[in-house]
């Protein structure tokens, strides 16, 4: 008869220890603390472009938090970028951080006659090469931070001021890295950030949204919106994100659905 294996004491803590193990390797990184990526961090930058050369240095000159700002010059034009951290393996977990937005300062050097173009900057949180979430800006705000530090709050659900695309299947559970992109029409120009920072970004209010509200006796309202003002900007709110009730049921009542 075969006696049933016994695990001696400093077995079971080696399993406990390898289990352990395996729960923390599961769980992604935390993002970093303002400024941590954008102080003195040149070598954990990387940077491209479609056209001449670029650089990366710590501007000890022109900063808006700490003592320096991370510096970005291309030669030439077109679409260029930067991005952190330069190993591509941040694994940050920003869902689970409860991180909504990407907060930074920019400076901008362009004496091209048309400026910037194509609507920049945007700015890409990668799963992989081919997974990312990409934040455009609608307008030319880049144009607006030209010598001058301004600061910019890009939400991830985007807003009226940037727009989300999708590319592929990237997840907020994993963002490896983070690409900065702006475009030009002509050659040589260059920019920095300061102050990076992934923000939770508390909901200081909540509005709904009345303009297109129109409702009538039995019939089913769809198109309702919620907008939330984050970090002195509004930010549509998502109806699965979202918890809908009706304070007086027998006027309003509440579709599960919607």
């Amino acid at each position: 008869m075969l006696g049933r294996p016994q695990l001696s004491r400093s077995s079971c803590w080696l399993v406990l220890l390898v289990l352990l193990a395996l729960c923390i390797s599961l769980q992604g990184a935390s993002p970093p603390a303002l400024d941590v990526l954008t102080e003195n961090t040149k070598s954990n930058w990387f940077q491209g472009t479609l056209s001449g050369g670029t650089s990366i240095s710590d501007d000890k000159s022109r900063f808006k938090i700490g003592s320096a700002s991370v510096k970005y010059v291309a030669s030439g034009g077109f679409d260029s970028w930067m991005g952190t951290p330069a190993s591509k393996t941040a694994g940050w977990d920003l869902q689970a951080a409860g991180i909504h937005s990407l907060n930074f300062w920019l400076y901008a050097d362009n004496t091209n006659t048309y400026l910037f173009q194509n609507s920049s900057p945007w700015i890409q949180l990668h799963t992989s090469a081919t997974s990312y979430f990409e934040l455009h800006s609608t307008s030319e705000v880049m144009n607006n931070a030209l010598t001058s530090w301004q600061r910019f709050t890009v939400p991830f659900e985007g807003n009226a001021a940037w727009t989300l695309s999708v590319v592929g299947t990237p997840s907020l559970t994993k963002i490896n890295w983070v690409e900065f992109h702006a475009d030009t029409w002509g050659d040589g120009f260059g920019f920095g950030i300061d102050g990076l920072e992934f923000s939770t970004s508390a909901v200081t209010a909540l509005r709904f949204e009345l303009s297109s509200v129109r409702l009538w006796t039995g019939y089913r309202w769809v198109n309702n919106a919620l907008l939330a003002t984050i970090d002195q900007a509004e930010v549509g709110v998502l109806n699965s994100k979202a918890t809908w009730v009706s304070s007086n049921p027998a006027v309003v009542s509440v579709d599960p659905r919607s």
